[in-house]
């Protein structure tokens, strides 16, 4: 598993904001570099979410 803090560090700040938009300005990302950052931190710790919505589960 190679996770970096910065992934971390995003996936908290989603959570936080439930927004990915609002994460992204956060970082001063675009919402598209944030979705990949989540997308290769899920792969990374083998978990996908099943929805994007405020309300996710997670496999």
């Amino acid at each position: 598993m190679n996770v970096s803090l910065q992934q971390l560090k995003v996936f908290v700040t989603v959570a936080r904001e439930k927004s990915f938009t609002r994460a992204a300005r956060e970082f001063d990302l675009t919402q598209s570099a944030v979705s990949r950052c989540i997308r290769e931190l899920e792969d990374a710790v083998a978990l996908k979410r099943c929805s994007t919505a405020p309300r996710a589960k997670f496999n």
